[in-house]
């Protein structure tokens, strides 16, 4: 990724963070180095979607760093864990459930991860000459597109 882009995405996070905290929720920024993080993520806590067991999901929204990515492009990564890890009847019963789920889902993805559990994951390209604002719309819609999505089917998997 350029360095000339991390500012504004550091900004947009940073936005979202004090959005969340202000509406009452959890959220921090875990910086890149930190706790093996590989680059900056807002994590927050959703009390607004409840996990199997009652807890409050978990998101996390980054921008990782690939290689690939075509010179005008960033991506936007939201991954919110619905779950703890399963056992393995738990996991089988959700990758089925993440089957009938998925096609029906206009954007994004139900996945099961060995290890962490049931995760609704979403990555966009968003172009990279945004100005800030432009740059922090653009993701505001999409974390809170993956935050409805998560949320609208997640009584399926429980």
């Amino acid at each position: 990724m350029r360095e000339i882009n991390n500012s504004k995405r550091r900004a947009a996070l940073n936005m979202m963070a004090n959005g969340f905290n202000a509406q009452g929720s959890t959220a921090v920024i875990v910086e890149k180095g930190a706790d093996d993080a590989l680059c900056d993520i807002l994590s927050v806590v959703h009390e607004e979607i409840k996990t199997k067991n009652g807890d409050a999901a978990r998101g996390r929204y980054y921008f990782p760093e690939y290689d690939f990515a075509a010179d005008n492009v960033q991506y936007l990564t939201c991954a919110i864990e619905l779950s703890g890890p399963l056992s393995e009847k738990e996991a089988e019963k959700a990758n089925k459930v993440c089957a009938v789920v998925n096609p029906e889902l206009p954007c994004g993805a139900y996945m099961v991860y060995d290890g962490v559990g049931l995760v609704y994951n979403l990555s966009v390209p968003i172009s990279e000459s945004l100005d800030e604002g432009e740059l922090f719309e653009q993701v505001n819609i999409t974390i809170g597109n993956a935050i409805a999505m998560a949320g609208a089917y997640a009584e399926r998997f429980i």
